[in-house]
C-alpha cells in the first residue's frame, strides 16, 4: 500500500498520519472486509506505530471487529513488544510472490510500486 498525494504536477509520497490511516480503513479496508463478507470472522493485526493506535481508529475497530478479532495495543491481546513488521500475513505474501514481483527488470521505483500492486491484484482475484 502506497500512501501519496495529488499535487499539481502529479503524485508525491507522503507520510501515514492518523487521519489517512483512519480515512484508508473506513474508505477501502471495512467496506472491501464487508463485500467479501468476511469482516466477522477477520482478525486485524498491526502494531503500535502511532497511527495504529489513535482513538478514532480503537473506536472504529472496536465498532467493526470487536475486542477479540483486533490484536493491537489498547485491545486484550497486545501486539508483542519488540516484535518483528514482518508479522506471518506478510511473510506468507512476500514468500509467495517475491519472484514475481521481483521477477522483471525494475529501474525505478515507480516501476517497482506497479509491480507490487500488479501482482497483489493477481493475488486477490485469485482468492
Amino acid at each position: 500500500m502506497f500512501f501519496e498525494e495529488n499535487i499539481p504536477h502529479g503524485r508525491e509520497r507522503c507520510s501515514i498520519k492518523d487521519g489517512r490511516y483512519f480515512d484508508l480503513l473506513q474508505q477501502q479496508i471495512i467496506p472491501a472486509l464487508q463485500k467479501r463478507k468476511c469482516l466477522e470472522t477477520a482478525v486485524f493485526m498491526q502494531d503500535a506505530a502511532p497511527p495504529h493506535i489513535a482513538r478514532p481508529v480503537q473506536a472504529m475497530f472496536q465498532l467493526h471487529f470487536g475486542e477479540d478479532q483486533v490484536i493491537s495495543r489498547s485491545f486484550p491481546t497486545a501486539w508483542p513488544p519488540r516484535f518483528s513488521n514482518l508479522y506471518p500475513c506478510v511473510f506468507w505474501f512476500w514468500g509467495f510472490r517475491r519472484d514475481c514481483v521481483y521477477g522483471g527488470s525494475i529501474q525505478n521505483l515507480l516501476e517497482f510500486k506497479a509491480s507490487i500492486t500488479l501482482h497483489f491484484a493477481v493475488l486477490l482475484n485469485t482468492l
